[in-house]
Parts: structure tokens; C-alpha cells; sequence
């Protein structure tokens, strides 16, 4: 121990002189302690020590059982800090607010290697770790575990604990969860939106997705439908799109539904094969709407200069093709599908066709008639 001043050696000898030694005691023991004592109020021991390292100590050795405090604020308790509470229960108690930071973790400053932190189990609270982001850091340390992390705790006034949020040291969020399987991994609701993607708003722009493989779910795309936007992005990808799976509980999975970059949308088959929709399966609707082109609708049918086919031509095709002019065979319905619309209005075509054809038979047949009745009369 290093000696103290002769000043201060004069000082704690008067001191100690003018009390009353055997029940109350405050002097210096020669050895680079002070020690004190208030018989009424404990044993006391060394008050203020110089230690080792020019260190002055307080209640050196813990002598003071009941710890240490300075005004109403401080409480120093063996191995526990407690400000603003004189019953610390942890390393460091604080009641009220807490201000940490303005330290920078910046790889250039003196932080920068925090190589301290190996194996300590310990939390750094520090700022702007990206050398520019100006964000806050918590950098933690799994002190020789393999997996480390940040997870947080709600402790009810009842004693009853629950795990809220953990951060796992590759980077897992899990709400909900203490095991999450993905970047974010939510047991519960989820809910999102508000943030508009108007062209005028701050997320006008989304050039920010350009080559991230990200989703991006937002409002108002349309700057006045008010609808909710997912806008994905294919990360250097030529295709990309939406696609979405059945996992059941044996661990197989089925894609339901694919959604083409293109707009192309697949129902029980992966590939559209450039039509808007394609469905493999049955449908039903109540009603159907198909827009056609009036000019495809064959009311030209009826117009004076449209040649129809003669009966005998339409006999001698359908005995060789076994199937209408202009209505796909079965082999090629087997192989391309039906253009529903084109159908429709070949179908109505063969039907005014054949209206057609009775009109004729029927004026034929009037001739036939008027001619029978002439003869009935010419032999009367």
C-alpha cells in the first residue's frame, strides 16, 4: 500500500483523537486505510482504502455488509449497483430512465475492434457500426455458445413468464417463436399496410428493388383505388412472379396457384402457356362475361351477297371429314382445347347457316306445293 499525505495523516489523527475511541472509531490504521466504525449501527471496517494501482476504494473488502450509499440515489450493495433503488437485485438496477450512447462503433474509431466481447457473454451498447447508417448497436457475445442472440421477456405481476421476441445470431427473427425456420418466423396474426406507393408518396420510387429478390407489400399503387400492393421482385431472374404452395403434414408439398411475371395466371398447373388463365380442373361460375370482336360475330351470315354452300358440297365434305366446315375434329380439340368464343360464334354460324338452308327448303317446298295444287285443278 502507498502512504497517504502527512497532511491527511494529521487530520484522521485528530480526528480519531477527539472521538471517543472505544465506542466510535474514524482513523487512519497507517497501512493506507481508513477505518471506521458506529458500534450502534454495525462492526464497520475499512471506509476509504489506497489500493493497489492508486485506486481509492470504498468499503474495501465489503466490511460494510449493508453496502454503500451516496444521497438518495446511489446504492452500492456487494456486487450490485442500484440508482434510484436502494434494494438492487441485479449487477446494475435502475428505476427510472436510462441514457446510454454517442459512442461510436465505427471500424475507424476506437471501438472499432470489439474483440474484447470474445467469450464474454457480454452486451456492447454502442453507435453507428455502419460508419455512416447512424444507427444505435447492440452487439452481443454467446460467451463459447453456438447459437447467442437476443430474446425478450414479458414477466407478468403474477410470476408468469413469456418469450415475446428472439433474435438469433444468424440473423432469425422469431415472434411468437423461439425456434424460427426463417429471416422473420411469426406464430400469430400478422398485419401490415398504411404505406403508400402513390407515385407521389415517399415510396414512389422503388427502384430500391431493382436486383433484390424482395417483396414489397404497400397501398395505393394506383394513386386511387386504395388497394393493397405486393411487388416482388426476381432478382436478375427472367421470370419471376408469385407462386403459391400447399405443405401438408406429411412433408408434401403442392403449388395451387402460379402467377406469372407477365400476368399469366396458372390454377393446378405451372405453366400458362401464354394464356391469361389456365386452369387445370373443373370451373364453376354462375356467369361468365366473353368480350368478342362484333366484326367475328357472324351476322354477315344473313347479308344478301353470302354464299352459302350447296347441300350436296356440305353432304360430300361431311361424309369424307365426318365434321362441319370449320369446326375443329375431335383429334384437334384433344390436343388444342376450345376457343370458347370462337366456338360460340361458329356454332351460332352453323345454326343461321342451317336456318338458312330451311328458308330454302321451305320455299322449295312452297313452289312444290303450288305446283301440286295447279295440277289437282288442270285435271278437274
Amino acid at each position: 500500500m502507498k502512504n497517504l499525505k502527512p497532511l491527511f495523516q494529521v487530520i484522521l489523527f485528530f480526528l480519531s483523537a477527539t472521538a471517543c475511541a472505544q465506542v466510535t472509531e474514524f482513523r487512519y490504521n497507517g497501512a493506507a486505510d481508513v477505518l471506521f466504525s458506529f458500534p450502534p449501527r454495525g462492526s464497520g471496517g475499512r471506509a476509504l482504502v489506497h489500493d493497489d494501482g492508486n485506486v481509492l476504494a470504498l468499503n474495501y473488502g465489503g466490511d460494510f455488509s449493508g453496502g454503500v450509499t451516496i444521497g438518495t440515489t446511489f446504492f452500492f450493495k456487494p456486487g450490485k449497483l442500484g440508482i434510484g433503488t436502494a434494494v438492487p437485485k441485479a449487477s446494475l438496477d435502475v428505476f427510472g430512465t436510462a441514457l446510454t450512447g454517442g459512442v461510436s462503433t465505427d471500424p475507424t474509431s476506437s471501438y472499432g475492434n470489439l474483440n474484447f466481447l470474445t467469450n464474454s457473454g457480454k452486451l456492447f451498447i454502442g453507435w453507428n457500426r455502419t460508419g455512416g447508417g447512424g444507427e444505435t448497436d447492440f452487439i452481443s457475445n454467446a460467451q463459447g455458445g453456438d447459437k447467442g442472440g437476443f430474446a425478450f421477456y414479458n414477466h407478468d405481476n403474477s410470476g408468469n413468464q413469456r418469450q415475446l421476441m428472439n433474435i438469433f445470431a444468424n440473423g432469425n427473427v422469431g415472434i411468437g417463436t423461439n425456434i424460427p425456420q426463417a429471416s422473420l418466423d411469426i406464430k400469430g396474426a400478422f398485419s401490415t399496410g398504411g404505406v403508400s406507393t402513390d407515385s407521389t408518396s415517399p415510396y414512389g420510387n422503388l427502384n430500391f428493388l431493382t436486383n433484390s429478390g424482395k417483396l414489397f407489400i404497400g397501398w395505393n399503387r394506383t394513386a386511387g383505388g386504395g388497394e393493397t400492393d405486393f411487388i416482388a421482385n426476381a432478382q436478375g431472374g427472367d421470370k419471376g412472379g408469385f407462386a403459391f404452395y400447399n405443405h401438408d403434414n406429411n412433408g408434401n408439398e403442392q403449388q395451387l396457384m402460379f402467377l406469372q411475371a407477365n400476368g399469366n395466371l396458372g390454377i393446378g398447373t405451372p405453366n400458362p402457356n401464354g394464356y391469361k388463365l389456365a386452369v387445370n380442373g373443373n370451373v364453376h361460375a354462375k356467369e361468365v362475361n366473353i368480350t368478342i370482336d362484333a366484326a367475328t360475330w357472324p351476322d354477315y351470315i344473313f347479308e344478301p351477297l353470302y354464299k352459302l354452300m350447296p347441300l350436296s358440297e356440305l353432304d360430300q365434305f361431311i361424309i369424307k371429314n365426318k365434321h362441319l366446315p370449320e369446326i375443329p375434329s375431335s383429334t384437334q380439340i384433344e390436343k388444342q382445347g376450345i376457343n370458347v368464343a370462337d366456338m360460340n360464334a361458329k356454332l351460332l354460324k352453323k345454326v343461321e347457316e342451317l336456318t338458312l338452308y330451311l328458308m330454302e327448303l321451305k320455299r322449295d317446298n312452297d313452289k312444290l306445293t303450288e305446283r301440286v295444287q295447279l295440277l289437282e285443278k288442270s285435271r278437274n
